[in-house]
């Protein structure tokens, strides 16, 4: 019986090489599939960027996922590496507003009739439509679970911004 020349060494290597194989893409973060819809008292709420944000609890530093609602108040999420979906488990949810009333118009320093004081984008003269309580990550009630697979997450909020 001969030896192999590289000996326990050479077990040792391919053992290793193996494990890397099986691991690669390891890190990469189960994601859910989301879509969902978000409703203002009942109405349909377009021009909303929806923020799931996951549990600051997990031990695990993973992506926030973000979405945008059309016209009809659907929206779909993408993670912020790039891939479609959200991480599984416990997510808190922010929601900003980044469409203009109705009316508004964006002011900047560029803007003949802008003082220089003001900010880049800045509406004029409209006002949210969201709640308030909504747009915090310290006061949001919205908290959702994400799972593995196609999911519908809709987001019914309530009152008045």
């Amino acid at each position: 019986m001969s030896k192999s020349p590289c000996g326990g060494a050479g077990r040792l290597l391919f053992l290793w090489l193996s494990v890397l194989v099986l691991c690669t893409g390891c890190g990469k973060v189960e994601l859910g599939q989301v879509s969902g819809k978000v409703l203002l008292n009942g109405q349909p709420v377009g021009g909303v960027q929806v923020q799931f944000i996951p549990d600051a609890k997990n031990k695990e530093k993973l992506p926030t996922s973000l979405g945008a609602t059309d016209a009809q108040g659907q929206y779909s999420l993408m993670s912020s590496d790039g891939r479609s979906g959200a991480a599984l488990g416990e997510h808190m949810i922010v929601l900003h507003d980044v469409q203009l009333p109705s009316g508004s118009r964006l002011v900047g320093r560029a803007e003949a009739d802008a003082p220089a004081t003001s900010s880049p984008a800045t509406a004029v003269p409209g006002g949210p439509r969201l709640p308030k309580v909504y747009r915090q990550p310290a006061t949001t009630p919205l908290r959702k679970t994400v799972h593995s697979g196609e999911q519908a997450i809709d987001l019914e909020l309530t009152g008045t911004p």
